[in-house]
Order: structure tokens, then sequence, then C-alpha cells
């Protein structure tokens, strides 16, 4: 009976149709979010041995918090040495918490090779060029930049990627060049709690 259903070509046209409203409807009840779910629970040693103290700027503006990294923070994060000139420590996250950027990175050591040599390009021209990485993440490009020996600022929001941007620098010895600002970028002020 179901051989007989499937020489139609009605009937798999109509199976088709229910197998796709079965994927749209899973895609919409899964969460999708971008990287990773940022509330979800930090492992305390990282929060307990970060020893960052929020800089006398901090005061100006309630709303940024800036931190100047410590060259002693420990972390046991996987770290990866990229495939880049000049090579640099990146801390990933696992490839269930960050299936994009953390996972190319830990497959291939590169994340988007044009936009990097891209950037790179342009900072060769000018040796007095610094760098702003809106949206650090775990930091690589504001890590690379550093390690070119580059002044960066780099803003992130999630205090986890914070903290892996943080492990990197220590690790690579770029803890003098790099501003960490926890912040959001947006059309809107919005304060984190």
């Amino acid at each position: 009976m179901i051989k007989r259903l499937f020489r139609s070509s009605r009937w798999r046209s109509i199976f088709l149709l229910l197998l796709l409203l079965l994927f749209i409807f899973f895609t919409f009840l899964s969460d999708m979010s971008y990287p990773y779910d940022p509330n979800l629970p930090f492992e305390s040693e990282h929060v307990a041995s970060l020893n960052v103290q929020p800089t006398e700027e901090e005061s100006l503006n309630d709303f940024i918090e800036v931190y100047k990294l410590s060259p002693d923070y420990q972390a046991d994060f996987k770290c990866i040495k990229t495939k880049t000139q000049p090579p640099t420590a990146v801390c990933i996250y696992d490839a269930w918490r960050d299936m994009y950027i953390s996972h190319d990175l830990e497959q291939t050591g590169l994340w988007e090779g044009q936009v990097l040599s891209d950037i790179q390009e342009a900072l060769n021209k000018d040796s007095s060029a610094g760098f702003i990485d809106v949206g650090a993440n775990i930091g690589y490009y504001a890590l690379i930049a550093a390690n070119m020996g580059r002044k960066v600022v780099a803003v992130e929001p999630f205090l986890d990627s914070c903290y892996h941007l943080h492990r990197s620098a220590v690790i690579q010895k770029t803890c003098a060049n790099i501003v960490l600002l926890r912040n959001a970028v947006a059309d809107r002020r919005v304060i984190f709690g």
C-alpha cells in the first residue's frame, strides 16, 4: 500500500510538504540563539579567580564598565593557537556552546580569513593605528591586533566572553595593549543587571 502511494508524485509531494512543515515547526521551537545562551551559569572557579578592578574612568560613566586586564588571571579554558600571522592564543568555548567561531577556530585555526586579511592590511599601512573591536566575543580580532603590537579597545557585553578574552591576553602577554569595555553598543541605552 505504501509503495503504491509513493509511486504517485502527488503523494510524494504531500509527504515532502509535511516533512518541511515539521522541520519548520521544530526549528521555531528550538533555541536558535547565537552563538550561545549568555544566561548559562558560569563555572565558579572562573568567577572567583577573576582579579579585575574597575578603573577610575568607570565612575565617569555609570553605564560602561572599564577594566584593566590583570596579567596574573588564571582560568581553565580550552585555548588554541591560530593559524594566522602572527599566531595568536585564543581561548575558545566548547563547540556545543559556540558552533560558529569557536568550532571553526578549533577545527581550522582561522575565522573569516578575508576579513582578518583586510584588517591586517589596514593596520600594516599605518604603524600608529589602533584597533577597536565592537562585539569582541572571545576577542579573535582584538587579540591578533594586540599581538601585532597595536593598542586595542575591545567592547563586549557578555561577561563569560570577557573572561575568555582576558585569559587569552594573559597567555599571549598582551594585557597592556588591551582596554576591555564590558558594554553593548546599540541605538538605545540598555542597563545590564
